[in-house]
């Protein structure tokens, strides 16, 4: 017997069904994985932590970048620890193959970093700032603080408002020192210099960048031995200092030219930038006396900017920059002025900092917790 013939507009019709139930299943599977559950909505430390495991766009220590811890010395200690600089490489093509980092990059250039001194946003500017937001938007860890937010009532669970929620809270200008001085992207993730100091400068992009063209010199704080408890960074909302002390542009040549093949660092254009040593974070479980090694991804360190020191401050190293935006956004939105939480292997406490009444993000950064 002969199979009957099915109309060929009917098949097309069956096909395009398949094609579309598929497609849906794949929207509802991400979805899924960018949706926190009731432990994570009821916990805010633990939906902070869920950003780690989904920051699949963190760059693997040894293999996408490589740093020289070497030496360590004591907080006030001020001499050298080492003679090499932090970063050994940073892996450019895989850099500049993932949009937000290359719209990072882009947006490190736009600032004055003493405070003081007003800012003035070209329009091309204001557009590498929104198109970092749509790209950031594309990716899982905000798309999760997009979720978090709004089921909580803290952000619009529109998309777009949501964008201009983010535009405002990283984007908009504020006064330091003088109207229009300071924004909180140019304070957390690119630093600023106030009365002689190093204020925020809270990322490794910007770190390794401007330790590759000669303007940082990493000092270090030294090694931590029995009965550390954390080194802390103080931070007041006005930017300046209390307690313990706490770019380049486009890409192309430009990028070559800052940032040689791969990304190496080449200490004979930095005479200037040496590494100096250290404060190092323990993972959980490790012994007091144990060294750090080259895969942890967070550390306390001492720097100098140029002519400005930063005696203490914490970076993450090798995290995306969605990753820390979804993480300070959070932090910001949910009114959490310090909380504990586990990233990764280790335990952290988040602080943040608020100017004008709550309006403006002053400064967000980890401290570590031994």
């Amino acid at each position: 017997c002969s199979m009957p013939s099915i109309p060929f507009a009917i098949v097309c019709a069956c096909l395009a069904l398949l094609v579309s139930f598929s497609l849906r299943n794949s929207d509802l599977s991400t979805m899924a994985g960018v949706t926190p559950n009731a432990e994570e909505m009821a916990d805010f430390a633990k939906a902070c932590s869920r950003l780690w495991h989904l920051d699949e766009n963190r760059f693997v220590p040894g293999k996408d970048y490589a740093i020289a811890l070497q030496g360590g010395k004591r907080v006030s200690t001020r001499s050298d620890a080492a003679d090499e600089s932090l970063f050994k490489f940073v892996n450019k093509d895989k850099f500049f193959s993932m949009p937000t980092y290359k719209c990072f990059y882009s947006l490190l250039d736009n600032y004055e970093k003493e405070t003081g001194v007003a800012e003035t946003v070209t329009r091309q500017e204001r557009q590498e700032n929104w198109t970092f937001l749509n790209e950031l938007m594309k990716t899982k860890p905000m798309q999760y603080a997009h979720k978090y937010l709004s089921g909580k009532g803290l952000a619009s669970g529109d998309v777009d408002e949501f964008k201009r929620e983010l535009y405002k809270i990283w984007f908009e200008l504020y006064r330091r020192e003088t109207r229009g001085d300071s924004s909180g992207f140019e304070h957390v993730f690119v630093g600023e210099v106030r009365d002689g100091s190093v204020t925020g400068f809270h990322n490794w992009i910007q770190f390794f960048l401007e330790e590759r063209n000669g303007r940082v010199d990493y000092k270090g704080s030294g090694v931590l031995g029995k009965g550390f408890r954390g080194v802390s960074e103080i931070e007041s909302p006005a930017g300046g200092l209390g307690g313990a002390v706490s770019p380049p542009a486009g890409s192309g040549a430009a990028a070559r030219k800052i940032f040689g093949r791969g990304f190496p660092v080449n200490p004979e254009t930095m005479p200037s930038t040496r590494l100096k040593g250290y404060i190092f974070p323990r993972r959980r479980g490790r012994s007091a006396d144990d060294l750090p090694d080259e895969d942890d991804q967070l550390i306390t360190l001492q720097f100098a900017w140029e002519k400005e020191v930063k005696s203490v401050t914490t970076m993450f190293l090798g995290v995306s920059p969605e990753f820390e935006i979804a993480l300070y956004t959070m932090c910001f939105l949910n009114g959490e002025k310090e909380c504990l939480m586990e990233m990764g292997e280790f335990d952290i406490l988040m602080k943040t900092y608020t100017l004008g009444r709550g309006r403006f993000l002053a400064a967000c950064y980890p401290e570590i917790q031994n």
